[in-house]
């Protein structure tokens, strides 16, 4: 045993460590055990849920069910009260594409943030116009100038106006109008 009386720093030390030593364990041991429960209910859990899956899958497929309040109802078309629904609708694409951003920007006004992302990506974009209507010039004139800084959106919007007025023999009279108006 330890003989506490003489002073010997060593002997504190052991008299320290013994009396924290079924502390120490306990805690571990605590530990372990907190450790032990938490994987069990995860594994149970993890049982359950490939046990509901299985179950859902034996099942016979249903509809999903959605939250009212998710849902956004969008009416594209008004359809014919004799039409079939193996008939076409007699409409072109432009006209659904119209009737679609129509009711999308209506949704989108009315405060859906799904319809304003929508919108965003899909109406409020620059147009993205082909190069062959304009100069064969328009392509290295935006090439030339974004490389000094200009924007390409601001340069290849003047660079259309100016080639659908003009018509450019050179690309250094092209590049020096559109210095000009930009």
């Amino acid at each position: 045993m330890v003989n506490s009386g003489t002073g010997d720093p060593s002997a504190a030390i052991e008299i320290v460590f013994w009396f924290f030593v079924p502390v120490i364990m306990l805690m571990v041991s605590k530990a372990i055990l907190f450790i032990a429960q938490a994987y069990a209910s995860l594994k149970l859990m993890n049982n359950d849920r490939l046990q509901k899956a299985l179950n859902d899958l034996e099942k016979e497929p249903q509809a999903p069910e959605f939250d009212t309040y998710l849902s956004t109802e969008v009416n594209i078309i008004d359809i014919k009260a004799d039409a079939t629904p193996s008939e076409p609708a007699d409409l072109t694409l432009e006209q659904i594409w119209e009737e679609i951003s129509k009711t999308t920007m209506d949704k989108a006004m009315q405060g859906d943030k799904a319809a304003r992302d929508w919108v965003t990506k899909h109406i409020f974009t620059d147009p993205v116009t082909p190069e062959s209507t304009g100069s064969p010039f328009i392509s290295d004139a935006v090439d030339a100038l974004k490389s000094v800084g200009y924007k390409v959106s601001d340069v290849r919007k003047v660079a259309n106006q100016l080639c659908s007025q003009n018509d450019y023999a050179s690309l250094e009279d092209l590049i020096q109008d559109i210095v000009k108006n930009c």
